[in-house]
């Protein structure tokens, strides 16, 4: 998607590691364009397929049909999925070293930040 049609006057401030300015150089030489064309066109993108992906989706005449079907349909049982999800996972049931323990907490809380954000 190009963001040439767009009236640019706002700023964004990215922060990065040498090798990754680097990379971002490199790419944006192979395409011609500056490192903030480069950017903004891959973010533009970037962010259009992750909306895209969550407020549109198509379906065909047949599709579209069986679509309200398929959300009223009552659900169906799934014991085995049921047991899975009661019982500790791997990693619950690991006596690790204290090290572990913070790691796996830092995880857990990131995933529910993630959780929370979709």
């Amino acid at each position: 998607m190009s963001t040439l049609n767009f009236s640019k006057t706002e700023r964004i401030d990215v922060r990065a590691s040498a090798p990754v300015k680097q990379l971002l150089q490199d790419a944006a030489r192979a395409y011609h364009k500056s490192v903030s064309e480069f950017l903004l066109d891959a973010g533009v993108t970037a962010a259009a397929q992750t909306l895209a992906d969550r407020r549109q989706f198509v379906l065909d005449e047949a599709g579209w049909a069986a679509f309200p079907e398929a959300l009223d349909r009552q659900v169906a049982a799934k014991p085995r999925l049921k047991k899975l999800l009661r019982e500790p996972g791997v990693l619950d049931r690991v006596t690790a070293t204290r090290p572990f323990v913070n790691c796996l907490q830092r995880i857990r809380s990131m995933l529910s930040i993630v959780g929370r954000l979709h």
